[in-house]
Formats: structure tokens, sequence, C-alpha cells
């Protein structure tokens, strides 16, 4: 019965039933992300419009999507200040799912695209009309 009942609060502890994903929540708190939280495309993309508003820092973002929620990321050689991040592999995925950021030359974000959708910000500029060419190392 003791072993059932630790079985029990570590299941609890894992699926952190209390954790708040919905971005609409005012308890919601965006350093708790996580990939899973959010399996359909629609719900990523609103988390993202609410708590990465236009502007916000790309080290503030690389904090969220790299260090807490594990996503690897490359600039692009291609397009200037686009950076591709990928989220850590999952059961829920045949492959990691990738989002498309956009930054200005301060590092601030432009605009951000969840795969290959829609961008999400439609009043910014597409990341193919911004400065192409090498990587300047930025």
């Amino acid at each position: 019965m003791k072993k059932l009942m630790i079985l029990m609060v570590l299941c609890v502890v894992a699926c952190n039933p209390l954790k708040v994903t919905d971005p609409n929540d005012p308890k919601f708190d965006i350093n708790q992300f996580e990939f899973n939280d959010h399996r359909a495309r629609d719900d990523i993309a609103e988390v993202f419009m609410k708590a990465l508003p236009i502007g916000t820092e790309k080290s503030f973002i690389d904090s969220i999507l790299i260090d807490a929620a594990g996503a690897k990321s490359e600039r692009s050689k291609t397009y200037k200040n686009l950076v591709i991040y990928y989220e850590p592999w999952s059961l829920h995925w045949k492959k990691p799912r990738h989002f498309n950021f956009t930054y200005d030359d301060q590092d601030r974000l432009i605009n951000i695209w969840p795969g290959n959708f829609p961008n999400l910000y439609q009043e910014q500029p597409d990341y193919k009309n911004l400065n192409s060419g090498e990587n300047d190392g930025n």
C-alpha cells in the first residue's frame, strides 16, 4: 500500500496537473513553457503571440525555448536574422517541429513562422523580404 501511495504521488508530480498552460490565464508563466504542453501548432502559436510580442529580446526567447524547453537552434545561412528553433524529440511527432523566428539587427523579435505555416504577425515583413546573403556572424 505504501508503495502504491508513493507511485501515485510520483505520477501526480510528474504530470504536474496544477501547471497552467493556457496563455490567457493570469497564472500562466512562460518560464514554465514546454513544447509537449501544446501539441497543436495553433496552441503554440497562441502562446508565442501572447508571451513573445514583437520586440522581445532574442536572449529572453533563447532562455525560454533553449534553456527551459530544450530546443536547439541555428541561424539561417540564406536569410539574414532568421533563426530556426527545433523542438526536442517527442513521442508525439515523427520528427521534431521547427519554428522560424526573425530578429532585427539588435536581436529583437520581428516575426514568427510555426514551421511552414503563415507568419504570426501578418503586418510584419516576411523573412524572404529581409536582407539575404551570407550570415554576418550575428
